[in-house]
């Protein structure tokens, strides 16, 4: 680290170490100023925005191409998790009933009528 670069992160620490101190200067006097404690304070500190960070990255996946969404869908057809009767595509649950209609035709999604009741 340069020597300019570390006067700044001495400075940033040193006021870290003020508001650690709750602003008080005798509390100050009696805190160890330690850059090891202060960066290992610091990492804490941003774990719970790093752990929000990575929440929201996995939430944001990225939308599969027309190719993949087709893959898939022909994957599950062989499979049977997903039936066609030749104008629709639909799913079904374990008692047989469509959980939801694909009107190939015309791309509109419904769910089964009898789930919205």
């Amino acid at each position: 680290m340069s020597k300019l670069g570390s006067e700044y992160l001495t400075a940033y620490l040193l006021t870290k170490s003020a508001r650690y101190a709750n602003y008080q200067t005798e509390l100050l006097t009696q805190t160890n100023f330690n850059q090891e404690k202060y960066l290992k304070t610091i990492a804490w500190e941003l774990e719970p925005i790093e752990n929000q960070i990575k929440a929201l990255q996995a939430k944001s996946t990225i939308e599969p191409t027309n190719q993949q969404l087709l893959t898939m869908l022909g994957q599950r057809i062989k499979t049977g998790e997903i039936k066609n009767n030749g104008s629709f595509l639909y799913e079904e649950d374990p008692s047989g009933k469509g959980k939801m209609l694909f009107e190939l035709a015309t791309g509109k999604v419904e769910p089964n009528k009898e789930e919205s009741k």
